[in-house]
This record gives C-alpha cells, structure tokens and sequence, in this order.
C-alpha cells in the first residue's frame, strides 16, 4: 500500500486586536494567539508588508503570523474562535478581530460570535476542505 502524503498549506493571521489598540497592544494579543495555536499548528511570526487591502499604508497596523497547517483548519479555525471570545467576554465594549487569507480568500472575524460570524466560517471551510 501506498504512503499516506500530508499537504501542507500557510494560512495568515492578521491581528487587528481592539478598535483602539496600539502596535503594542495588537504584538501582546498575537504573543497570546501564537501561544494558543502552538498547540495544534506550526506558528511564526509574519513579515513582509501591512495587511492587503488596508486603507492606507501604516494607518493601521496588525501584528501577523503565519500558520503553517498539516490537515488541521478546522482545529485552528475553532482555536481562533475560541480566542476571540474570551477577548470579547474581557470588556462588553471591545471587539477584538482578526482577518484569516489562505491563499486569495481570506474572512475577518470578531469577538461578536453569532450566526452571521458562525456562517462566515463555515462556509471558509468549506471552500478549503480538500485544500
């Protein structure tokens, strides 16, 4: 019989943290994310360039890691999810984000978890499951 061959793939994070967080701030919340997601995927920092798409260049700043993955999306979607709700549960009046791309898709998702969030990224992972 033949091996069994993993696929590996990068995801990347892009942590926003709070509306009002500074660069300090949003590098001390992706320290924590990092730490979470070492347990189910490869994680380093990120470089290169601020967010695609943002407004402008340096008017907001993100802390960003790459996940390297080994069949896991699922786990570190739940992982990421499960993060942002204790951000949310911290304060009432916060709502911490963090953007996800693989590839050309990519999904923002809050510490506001409802149905809408729920939809979002199922339907992510549905796009990636053979990915």
């Amino acid at each position: 019989m033949g091996e069994r061959v993993l696929m590996t793939a990068e995801l990347r994070l892009f942590i926003r943290g709070y509306d009002d967080s500074d660069s300090q701030e949003r590098g001390e919340l992706g320290g924590e994310l990092a730490n979470e997601l070492h347990a189910v995927a490869e994680v380093r920092p990120g470089e290169g360039p601020a967010r695609p798409h943002a407004k402008s260049a340096g008017a907001i700043e993100w802390a960003q890691l790459v996940v390297t993955l080994v069949g896991t999306l699922p786990v570190v979607m739940q992982t990421i999810q499960s993060w942002l709700t204790r951000r949310g549960g911290l304060t009432s009046d916060r709502r911490a984000s963090v953007t996800v791309k693989f590839g050309e898709d990519e999904i923002t998702i809050d510490s506001e978890w409802n149905a809408e969030q729920q939809e979002l990224v199922r339907g992510f992972l549905e796009r990636h499951a053979a990915d």
